[in-house]
């Protein structure tokens, strides 16, 4: 392969392929995905009965003063948790922390590990009301969401931001396993269309919302990771539905079999790769080298087909984009050993690419995932989840556990639900 000199990046944003091969570094490709991606880990929620201490009790304090503002209006369900520490005329925390407060928090962890149903109902119990939050869309929706980010934070009040992260995270996987599964999706569903549980359905939202998308929309859960890392060693090729050039963290991982289907618009640049455009256009011989994670990898383009122009809407805006068929070969860069390949196939997903294939393992991001299964009046994707094979699962970035055809149909009915009664953030959309 010849080695050319790198180019520089302002060079990558042309529309047209290059002269000449172009060899990049992965930093200079993937510089944004390195600084923001990261792997987070599955907690038990009970390990956190163990920290319910005065060091807790510190923390506690400290997370509930710096967020008084908005949480002036949970009093009612903070004085049920904390032993009416915090109650109508204020707060009051002195060591040693309470018996009664350690006895409700972890009592609360617990449900909320192995039982979110006990933990709904125990709001369901207490009448839990929030009058500041309103029933339209003209409701101050980053208040509803900085307000529940706040709550999941005090209850949490570990040691370090990445533990807080981390448990965070793991709070939001068992509410999705909760809402979207079969076997508790109706005591979920009566949230959202029963006005008097209206502010229980929001801290479910909000919670999952910021957690997994929010905030995790560039994580990699590592549950996740592993599947995927023992599909490619059983054989298997990843087919990544709607990932971008989200293919960094899954080469740091030996994942080297991946196909993207992706439309790829133009917002990329604002959050992902730098050179994203040069990845589906550019020349054969093309080449990306250097480390993925502790490994020196060699990404040869070893083919590039041009299709039709279609047309996609980005930024309610209808926008010409050109199909493009690459493929990069992937090879140990030391030994030139053939590892896999990585296909970008720019178009939009259609119900054939969803079909079983023993030779796929489905991959997908939680955001989009939900947009799979929604009707066009929620700017779904038209694939209805009945058309989808009842077998069909699918891995999550950042989930701990895949979804499966039945939660796809669950997430599509309780978003129509949440857009004509509860009328609160789309699922899967930015509040803004």
């Amino acid at each position: 392969m010849k080695f050319i000199k790198v180019l520089a990046l302002a060079t990558i944003g042309c529309s047209t392929p290059f002269a000449h091969s172009v060899t990049l570094s992965p930093v200079e490709i993937f510089e944004k995905w390195i600084k923001i991606q990261h792997v987070v880990y599955d907690c038990d929620l009970t390990n956190l009965s163990g920290t319910l201490n005065d060091e807790y009790l510190a923390r506690f304090k400290k997370n509930y003063e710096e967020a008084l503002p908005l949480l002036r209006t949970l009093q009612p369900l903070l004085s049920e948790i904390t032993n009416d520490a915090i109650n109508k005329e204020g707060y009051m925390f002195q060591p040693p922390i309470h018996s009664d407060m350690i006895h409700k928090v972890a009592e609360l962890f617990s449900a909320l590990e192995s039982n979110p149903a006990a933990f709904v109902a125990f709001l369901q119990s207490i009448n839990f009301q929030d009058a500041s939050e309103t029933t339209d869309k003209s409701g101050n929706f980053n208040f509803t969401v900085d307000k529940y980010k706040a709550l999941t934070k005090l209850l949490i009040s570990a040691k370090t931001p990445r533990q807080d992260e981390d448990y965070s995270i793991a709070l939001a996987n068992r509410l999705v396993e909760f809402c979207y599964q079969n076997q508790t999706f109706p005591q979920y569903q009566a949230t959202i269309q029963q006005a008097e549980y209206h502010s229980i359905a929001r801290m479910l939202h909000t919670i999952i919302w910021y957690n997994i998308i929010g905030n995790g929309w560039k994580l990699w859960h590592e549950d996740c990771l592993k599947a995927l890392k023992a599909a490619t060693d059983a054989g298997k090729r990843i087919k990544y539905i709607a990932g971008g050039n989200d293919i960094y963290t899954l080469l740091c991982r030996g994942i080297y079999n991946v196909t993207i289907i992706d439309p790829f618009l133009p917002s990329q640049a604002r959050y992902y790769a730098n050179g994203w455009e040069w990845l589906l256009s550019g020349n054969v011989d093309d080449e990306i080298i250097g480390l993925f994670g502790d490994q020196e990898l060699k990404l040869v383009r070893t083919a590039q087909i041009e299709g039709e122009t279609f047309l996609a809407k980005a930024a309610k805006q209808y926008v010409p984009l050109k199909k493009f068929n690459t493929t990069w070969t992937v090879y140990a860069a030391e030994t030139d050993k053939e590892l896999g390949t990585i296909e970008f196939d720019r178009r939009f997903v259609q119900k054939s690419d969803l079909d079983i294939d023993p030779k796929y393992e489905f991959l997908m991001s939680y955001d989009e995932f939900i947009y799979l299964g929604l009707p066009s009046l929620l700017d779904g994707w038209g694939i209805a989840p009945s058309a989808i094979d009842a077998a069909f699962t699918c891995q999550i970035k950042q989930l701990r556990k895949p979804l499966d055809r039945d939660s796809l149909n669950n997430l599509r009915i309780a978003s129509i639900a949440n857009y004509a009664d509860l009328k609160f953030i789309n699922l899967a959309s930015d509040p803004n």
